[in-house]
């Protein structure tokens, strides 16, 4: 009894704070800010259509690098992942991106749906539009 009375008592409170007290809230006025480098500020700020395009040389040079780990600490025992990510996992996932993972095939995937750049405050801001069931979701990598 007494939790379901706290409980309607805090509904009671967070509907009232909602209704009653939310058009008291003031947007606050920020001053127009540009977060990139001075050679940025003339920059096109339409938005273009973007391709992945990574050239053969980029990933060559990244599977490399990934023959050569530098893996030399083992884990400490009975800490699980608290202090990083644990050596032998890290093995295996190297081993995957270097043996598995086809990098052209999943660049071609991701090339089916449309993707743009734009110019925003500065930086530059990539987004893929992807349409599905009638739902549409905007994904934003800053």
């Amino acid at each position: 009894m007494c939790k379901t009375t706290i409980v309607i008592l805090l509904l009671s409170i967070g509907l009232y704070y909602f209704i009653f007290q939310r058009s008291k809230l003031v947007k606050p006025d920020l001053p127009e800010t540009f977060w990139g480098q001075e050679k940025n500020k003339g920059a096109s700020k339409e938005i273009r259509p973007f391709k992945i395009d990574v050239s053969k040389s980029i990933i060559d040079d990244l599977n490399t690098r990934l023959e050569n780990p530098r893996l030399n600490v083992e884990p400490l025992e009975g800490v699980g992942w608290t202090y990083g990510i644990s050596a032998p996992y890290l093995k295996k996932i190297i081993e995957y991106w270097r043996n598995e993972y086809n990098w052209t095939e999943r660049q071609s995937l991701l090339n089916k749906y449309p993707q743009f750049v734009t110019n925003i405050q500065g930086t530059v801001r990539r987004t893929c539009r992807i349409t599905i069931l009638h739902k549409t979701r905007f994904i934003f990598d800053s």
